[in-house]
């Protein structure tokens, strides 16, 4: 799909594979066990909010978007993590109200969620920040064509797969922890 170009997109068409996906998954979802519930959950739209301004504010310096002055970044990133910690305050008061969080905070009272939080977010940052490296080396650097890019990171995507299989399905059942 990388060299179908169709309608003249280039590479771009290899997103029309998300076309079969988006049929196949509602064609499926009636054979999912249902879930509900005790009671109906609500939409919590100010910590909707709140997370989407402070995870904004935070991640458009990191990444770039924009081309300030490093004291006009370091601000964004600080008034982002204010915004965090009010969206934390506000997930509590929700939680304590009764209503449904967006986030439960209950989550956060027993230590292994949090490190499992800040390990699986660690291991992703680095695998992506990795594979990122790799693709643009093949690419750029060796002259590699997106198809064999593709190829070569092929192996490690199963790797990944077969391990968080042995990890999750093994590992967890062996220990007694998830």
């Amino acid at each position: 799909m990388t060299h179908a170009d169709l309608f003249g997109s280039s590479w771009r068409a290899v997103f029309l594979v998300n076309i079969p996906v988006s049929l196949v998954v509602p064609a499926l979802s009636p054979k999912l066990l249902e879930d509900r519930a005790p009671r109906r959950p609500t939409l919590d739209l100010t910590g909707t909010l709140l997370a989407t301004i402070g995870v904004g504010l935070i991640a458009c310096p990191l990444i770039g978007a924009a081309p300030p002055p490093v004291r006009v970044e370091l601000g964004a990133i600080v008034a982002g993590l204010i915004v965090m910690v009010v969206f934390g305050l506000h997930q509590r008061h929700v939680a304590v109200g009764g209503r449904s969080p967006l986030v439960e905070p209950s989550l956060f009272a027993h230590r292994g969620f949090p490190a499992a939080l800040v390990m699986s977010t660690s291991f992703f940052a680095v695998t992506n920040g990795l594979m990122v490296v790799i693709v643009l080396h093949l690419q750029l650097g060796l002259g590699t064509d997106v198809l064999n890019s593709g190829r070569t990171l092929a192996p490690w995507s199963v790797g990944l797969a077969v391990a968080s299989w042995v990890a999750g399905a093994i590992w967890s059942d062996a220990t007694g922890t998830t």
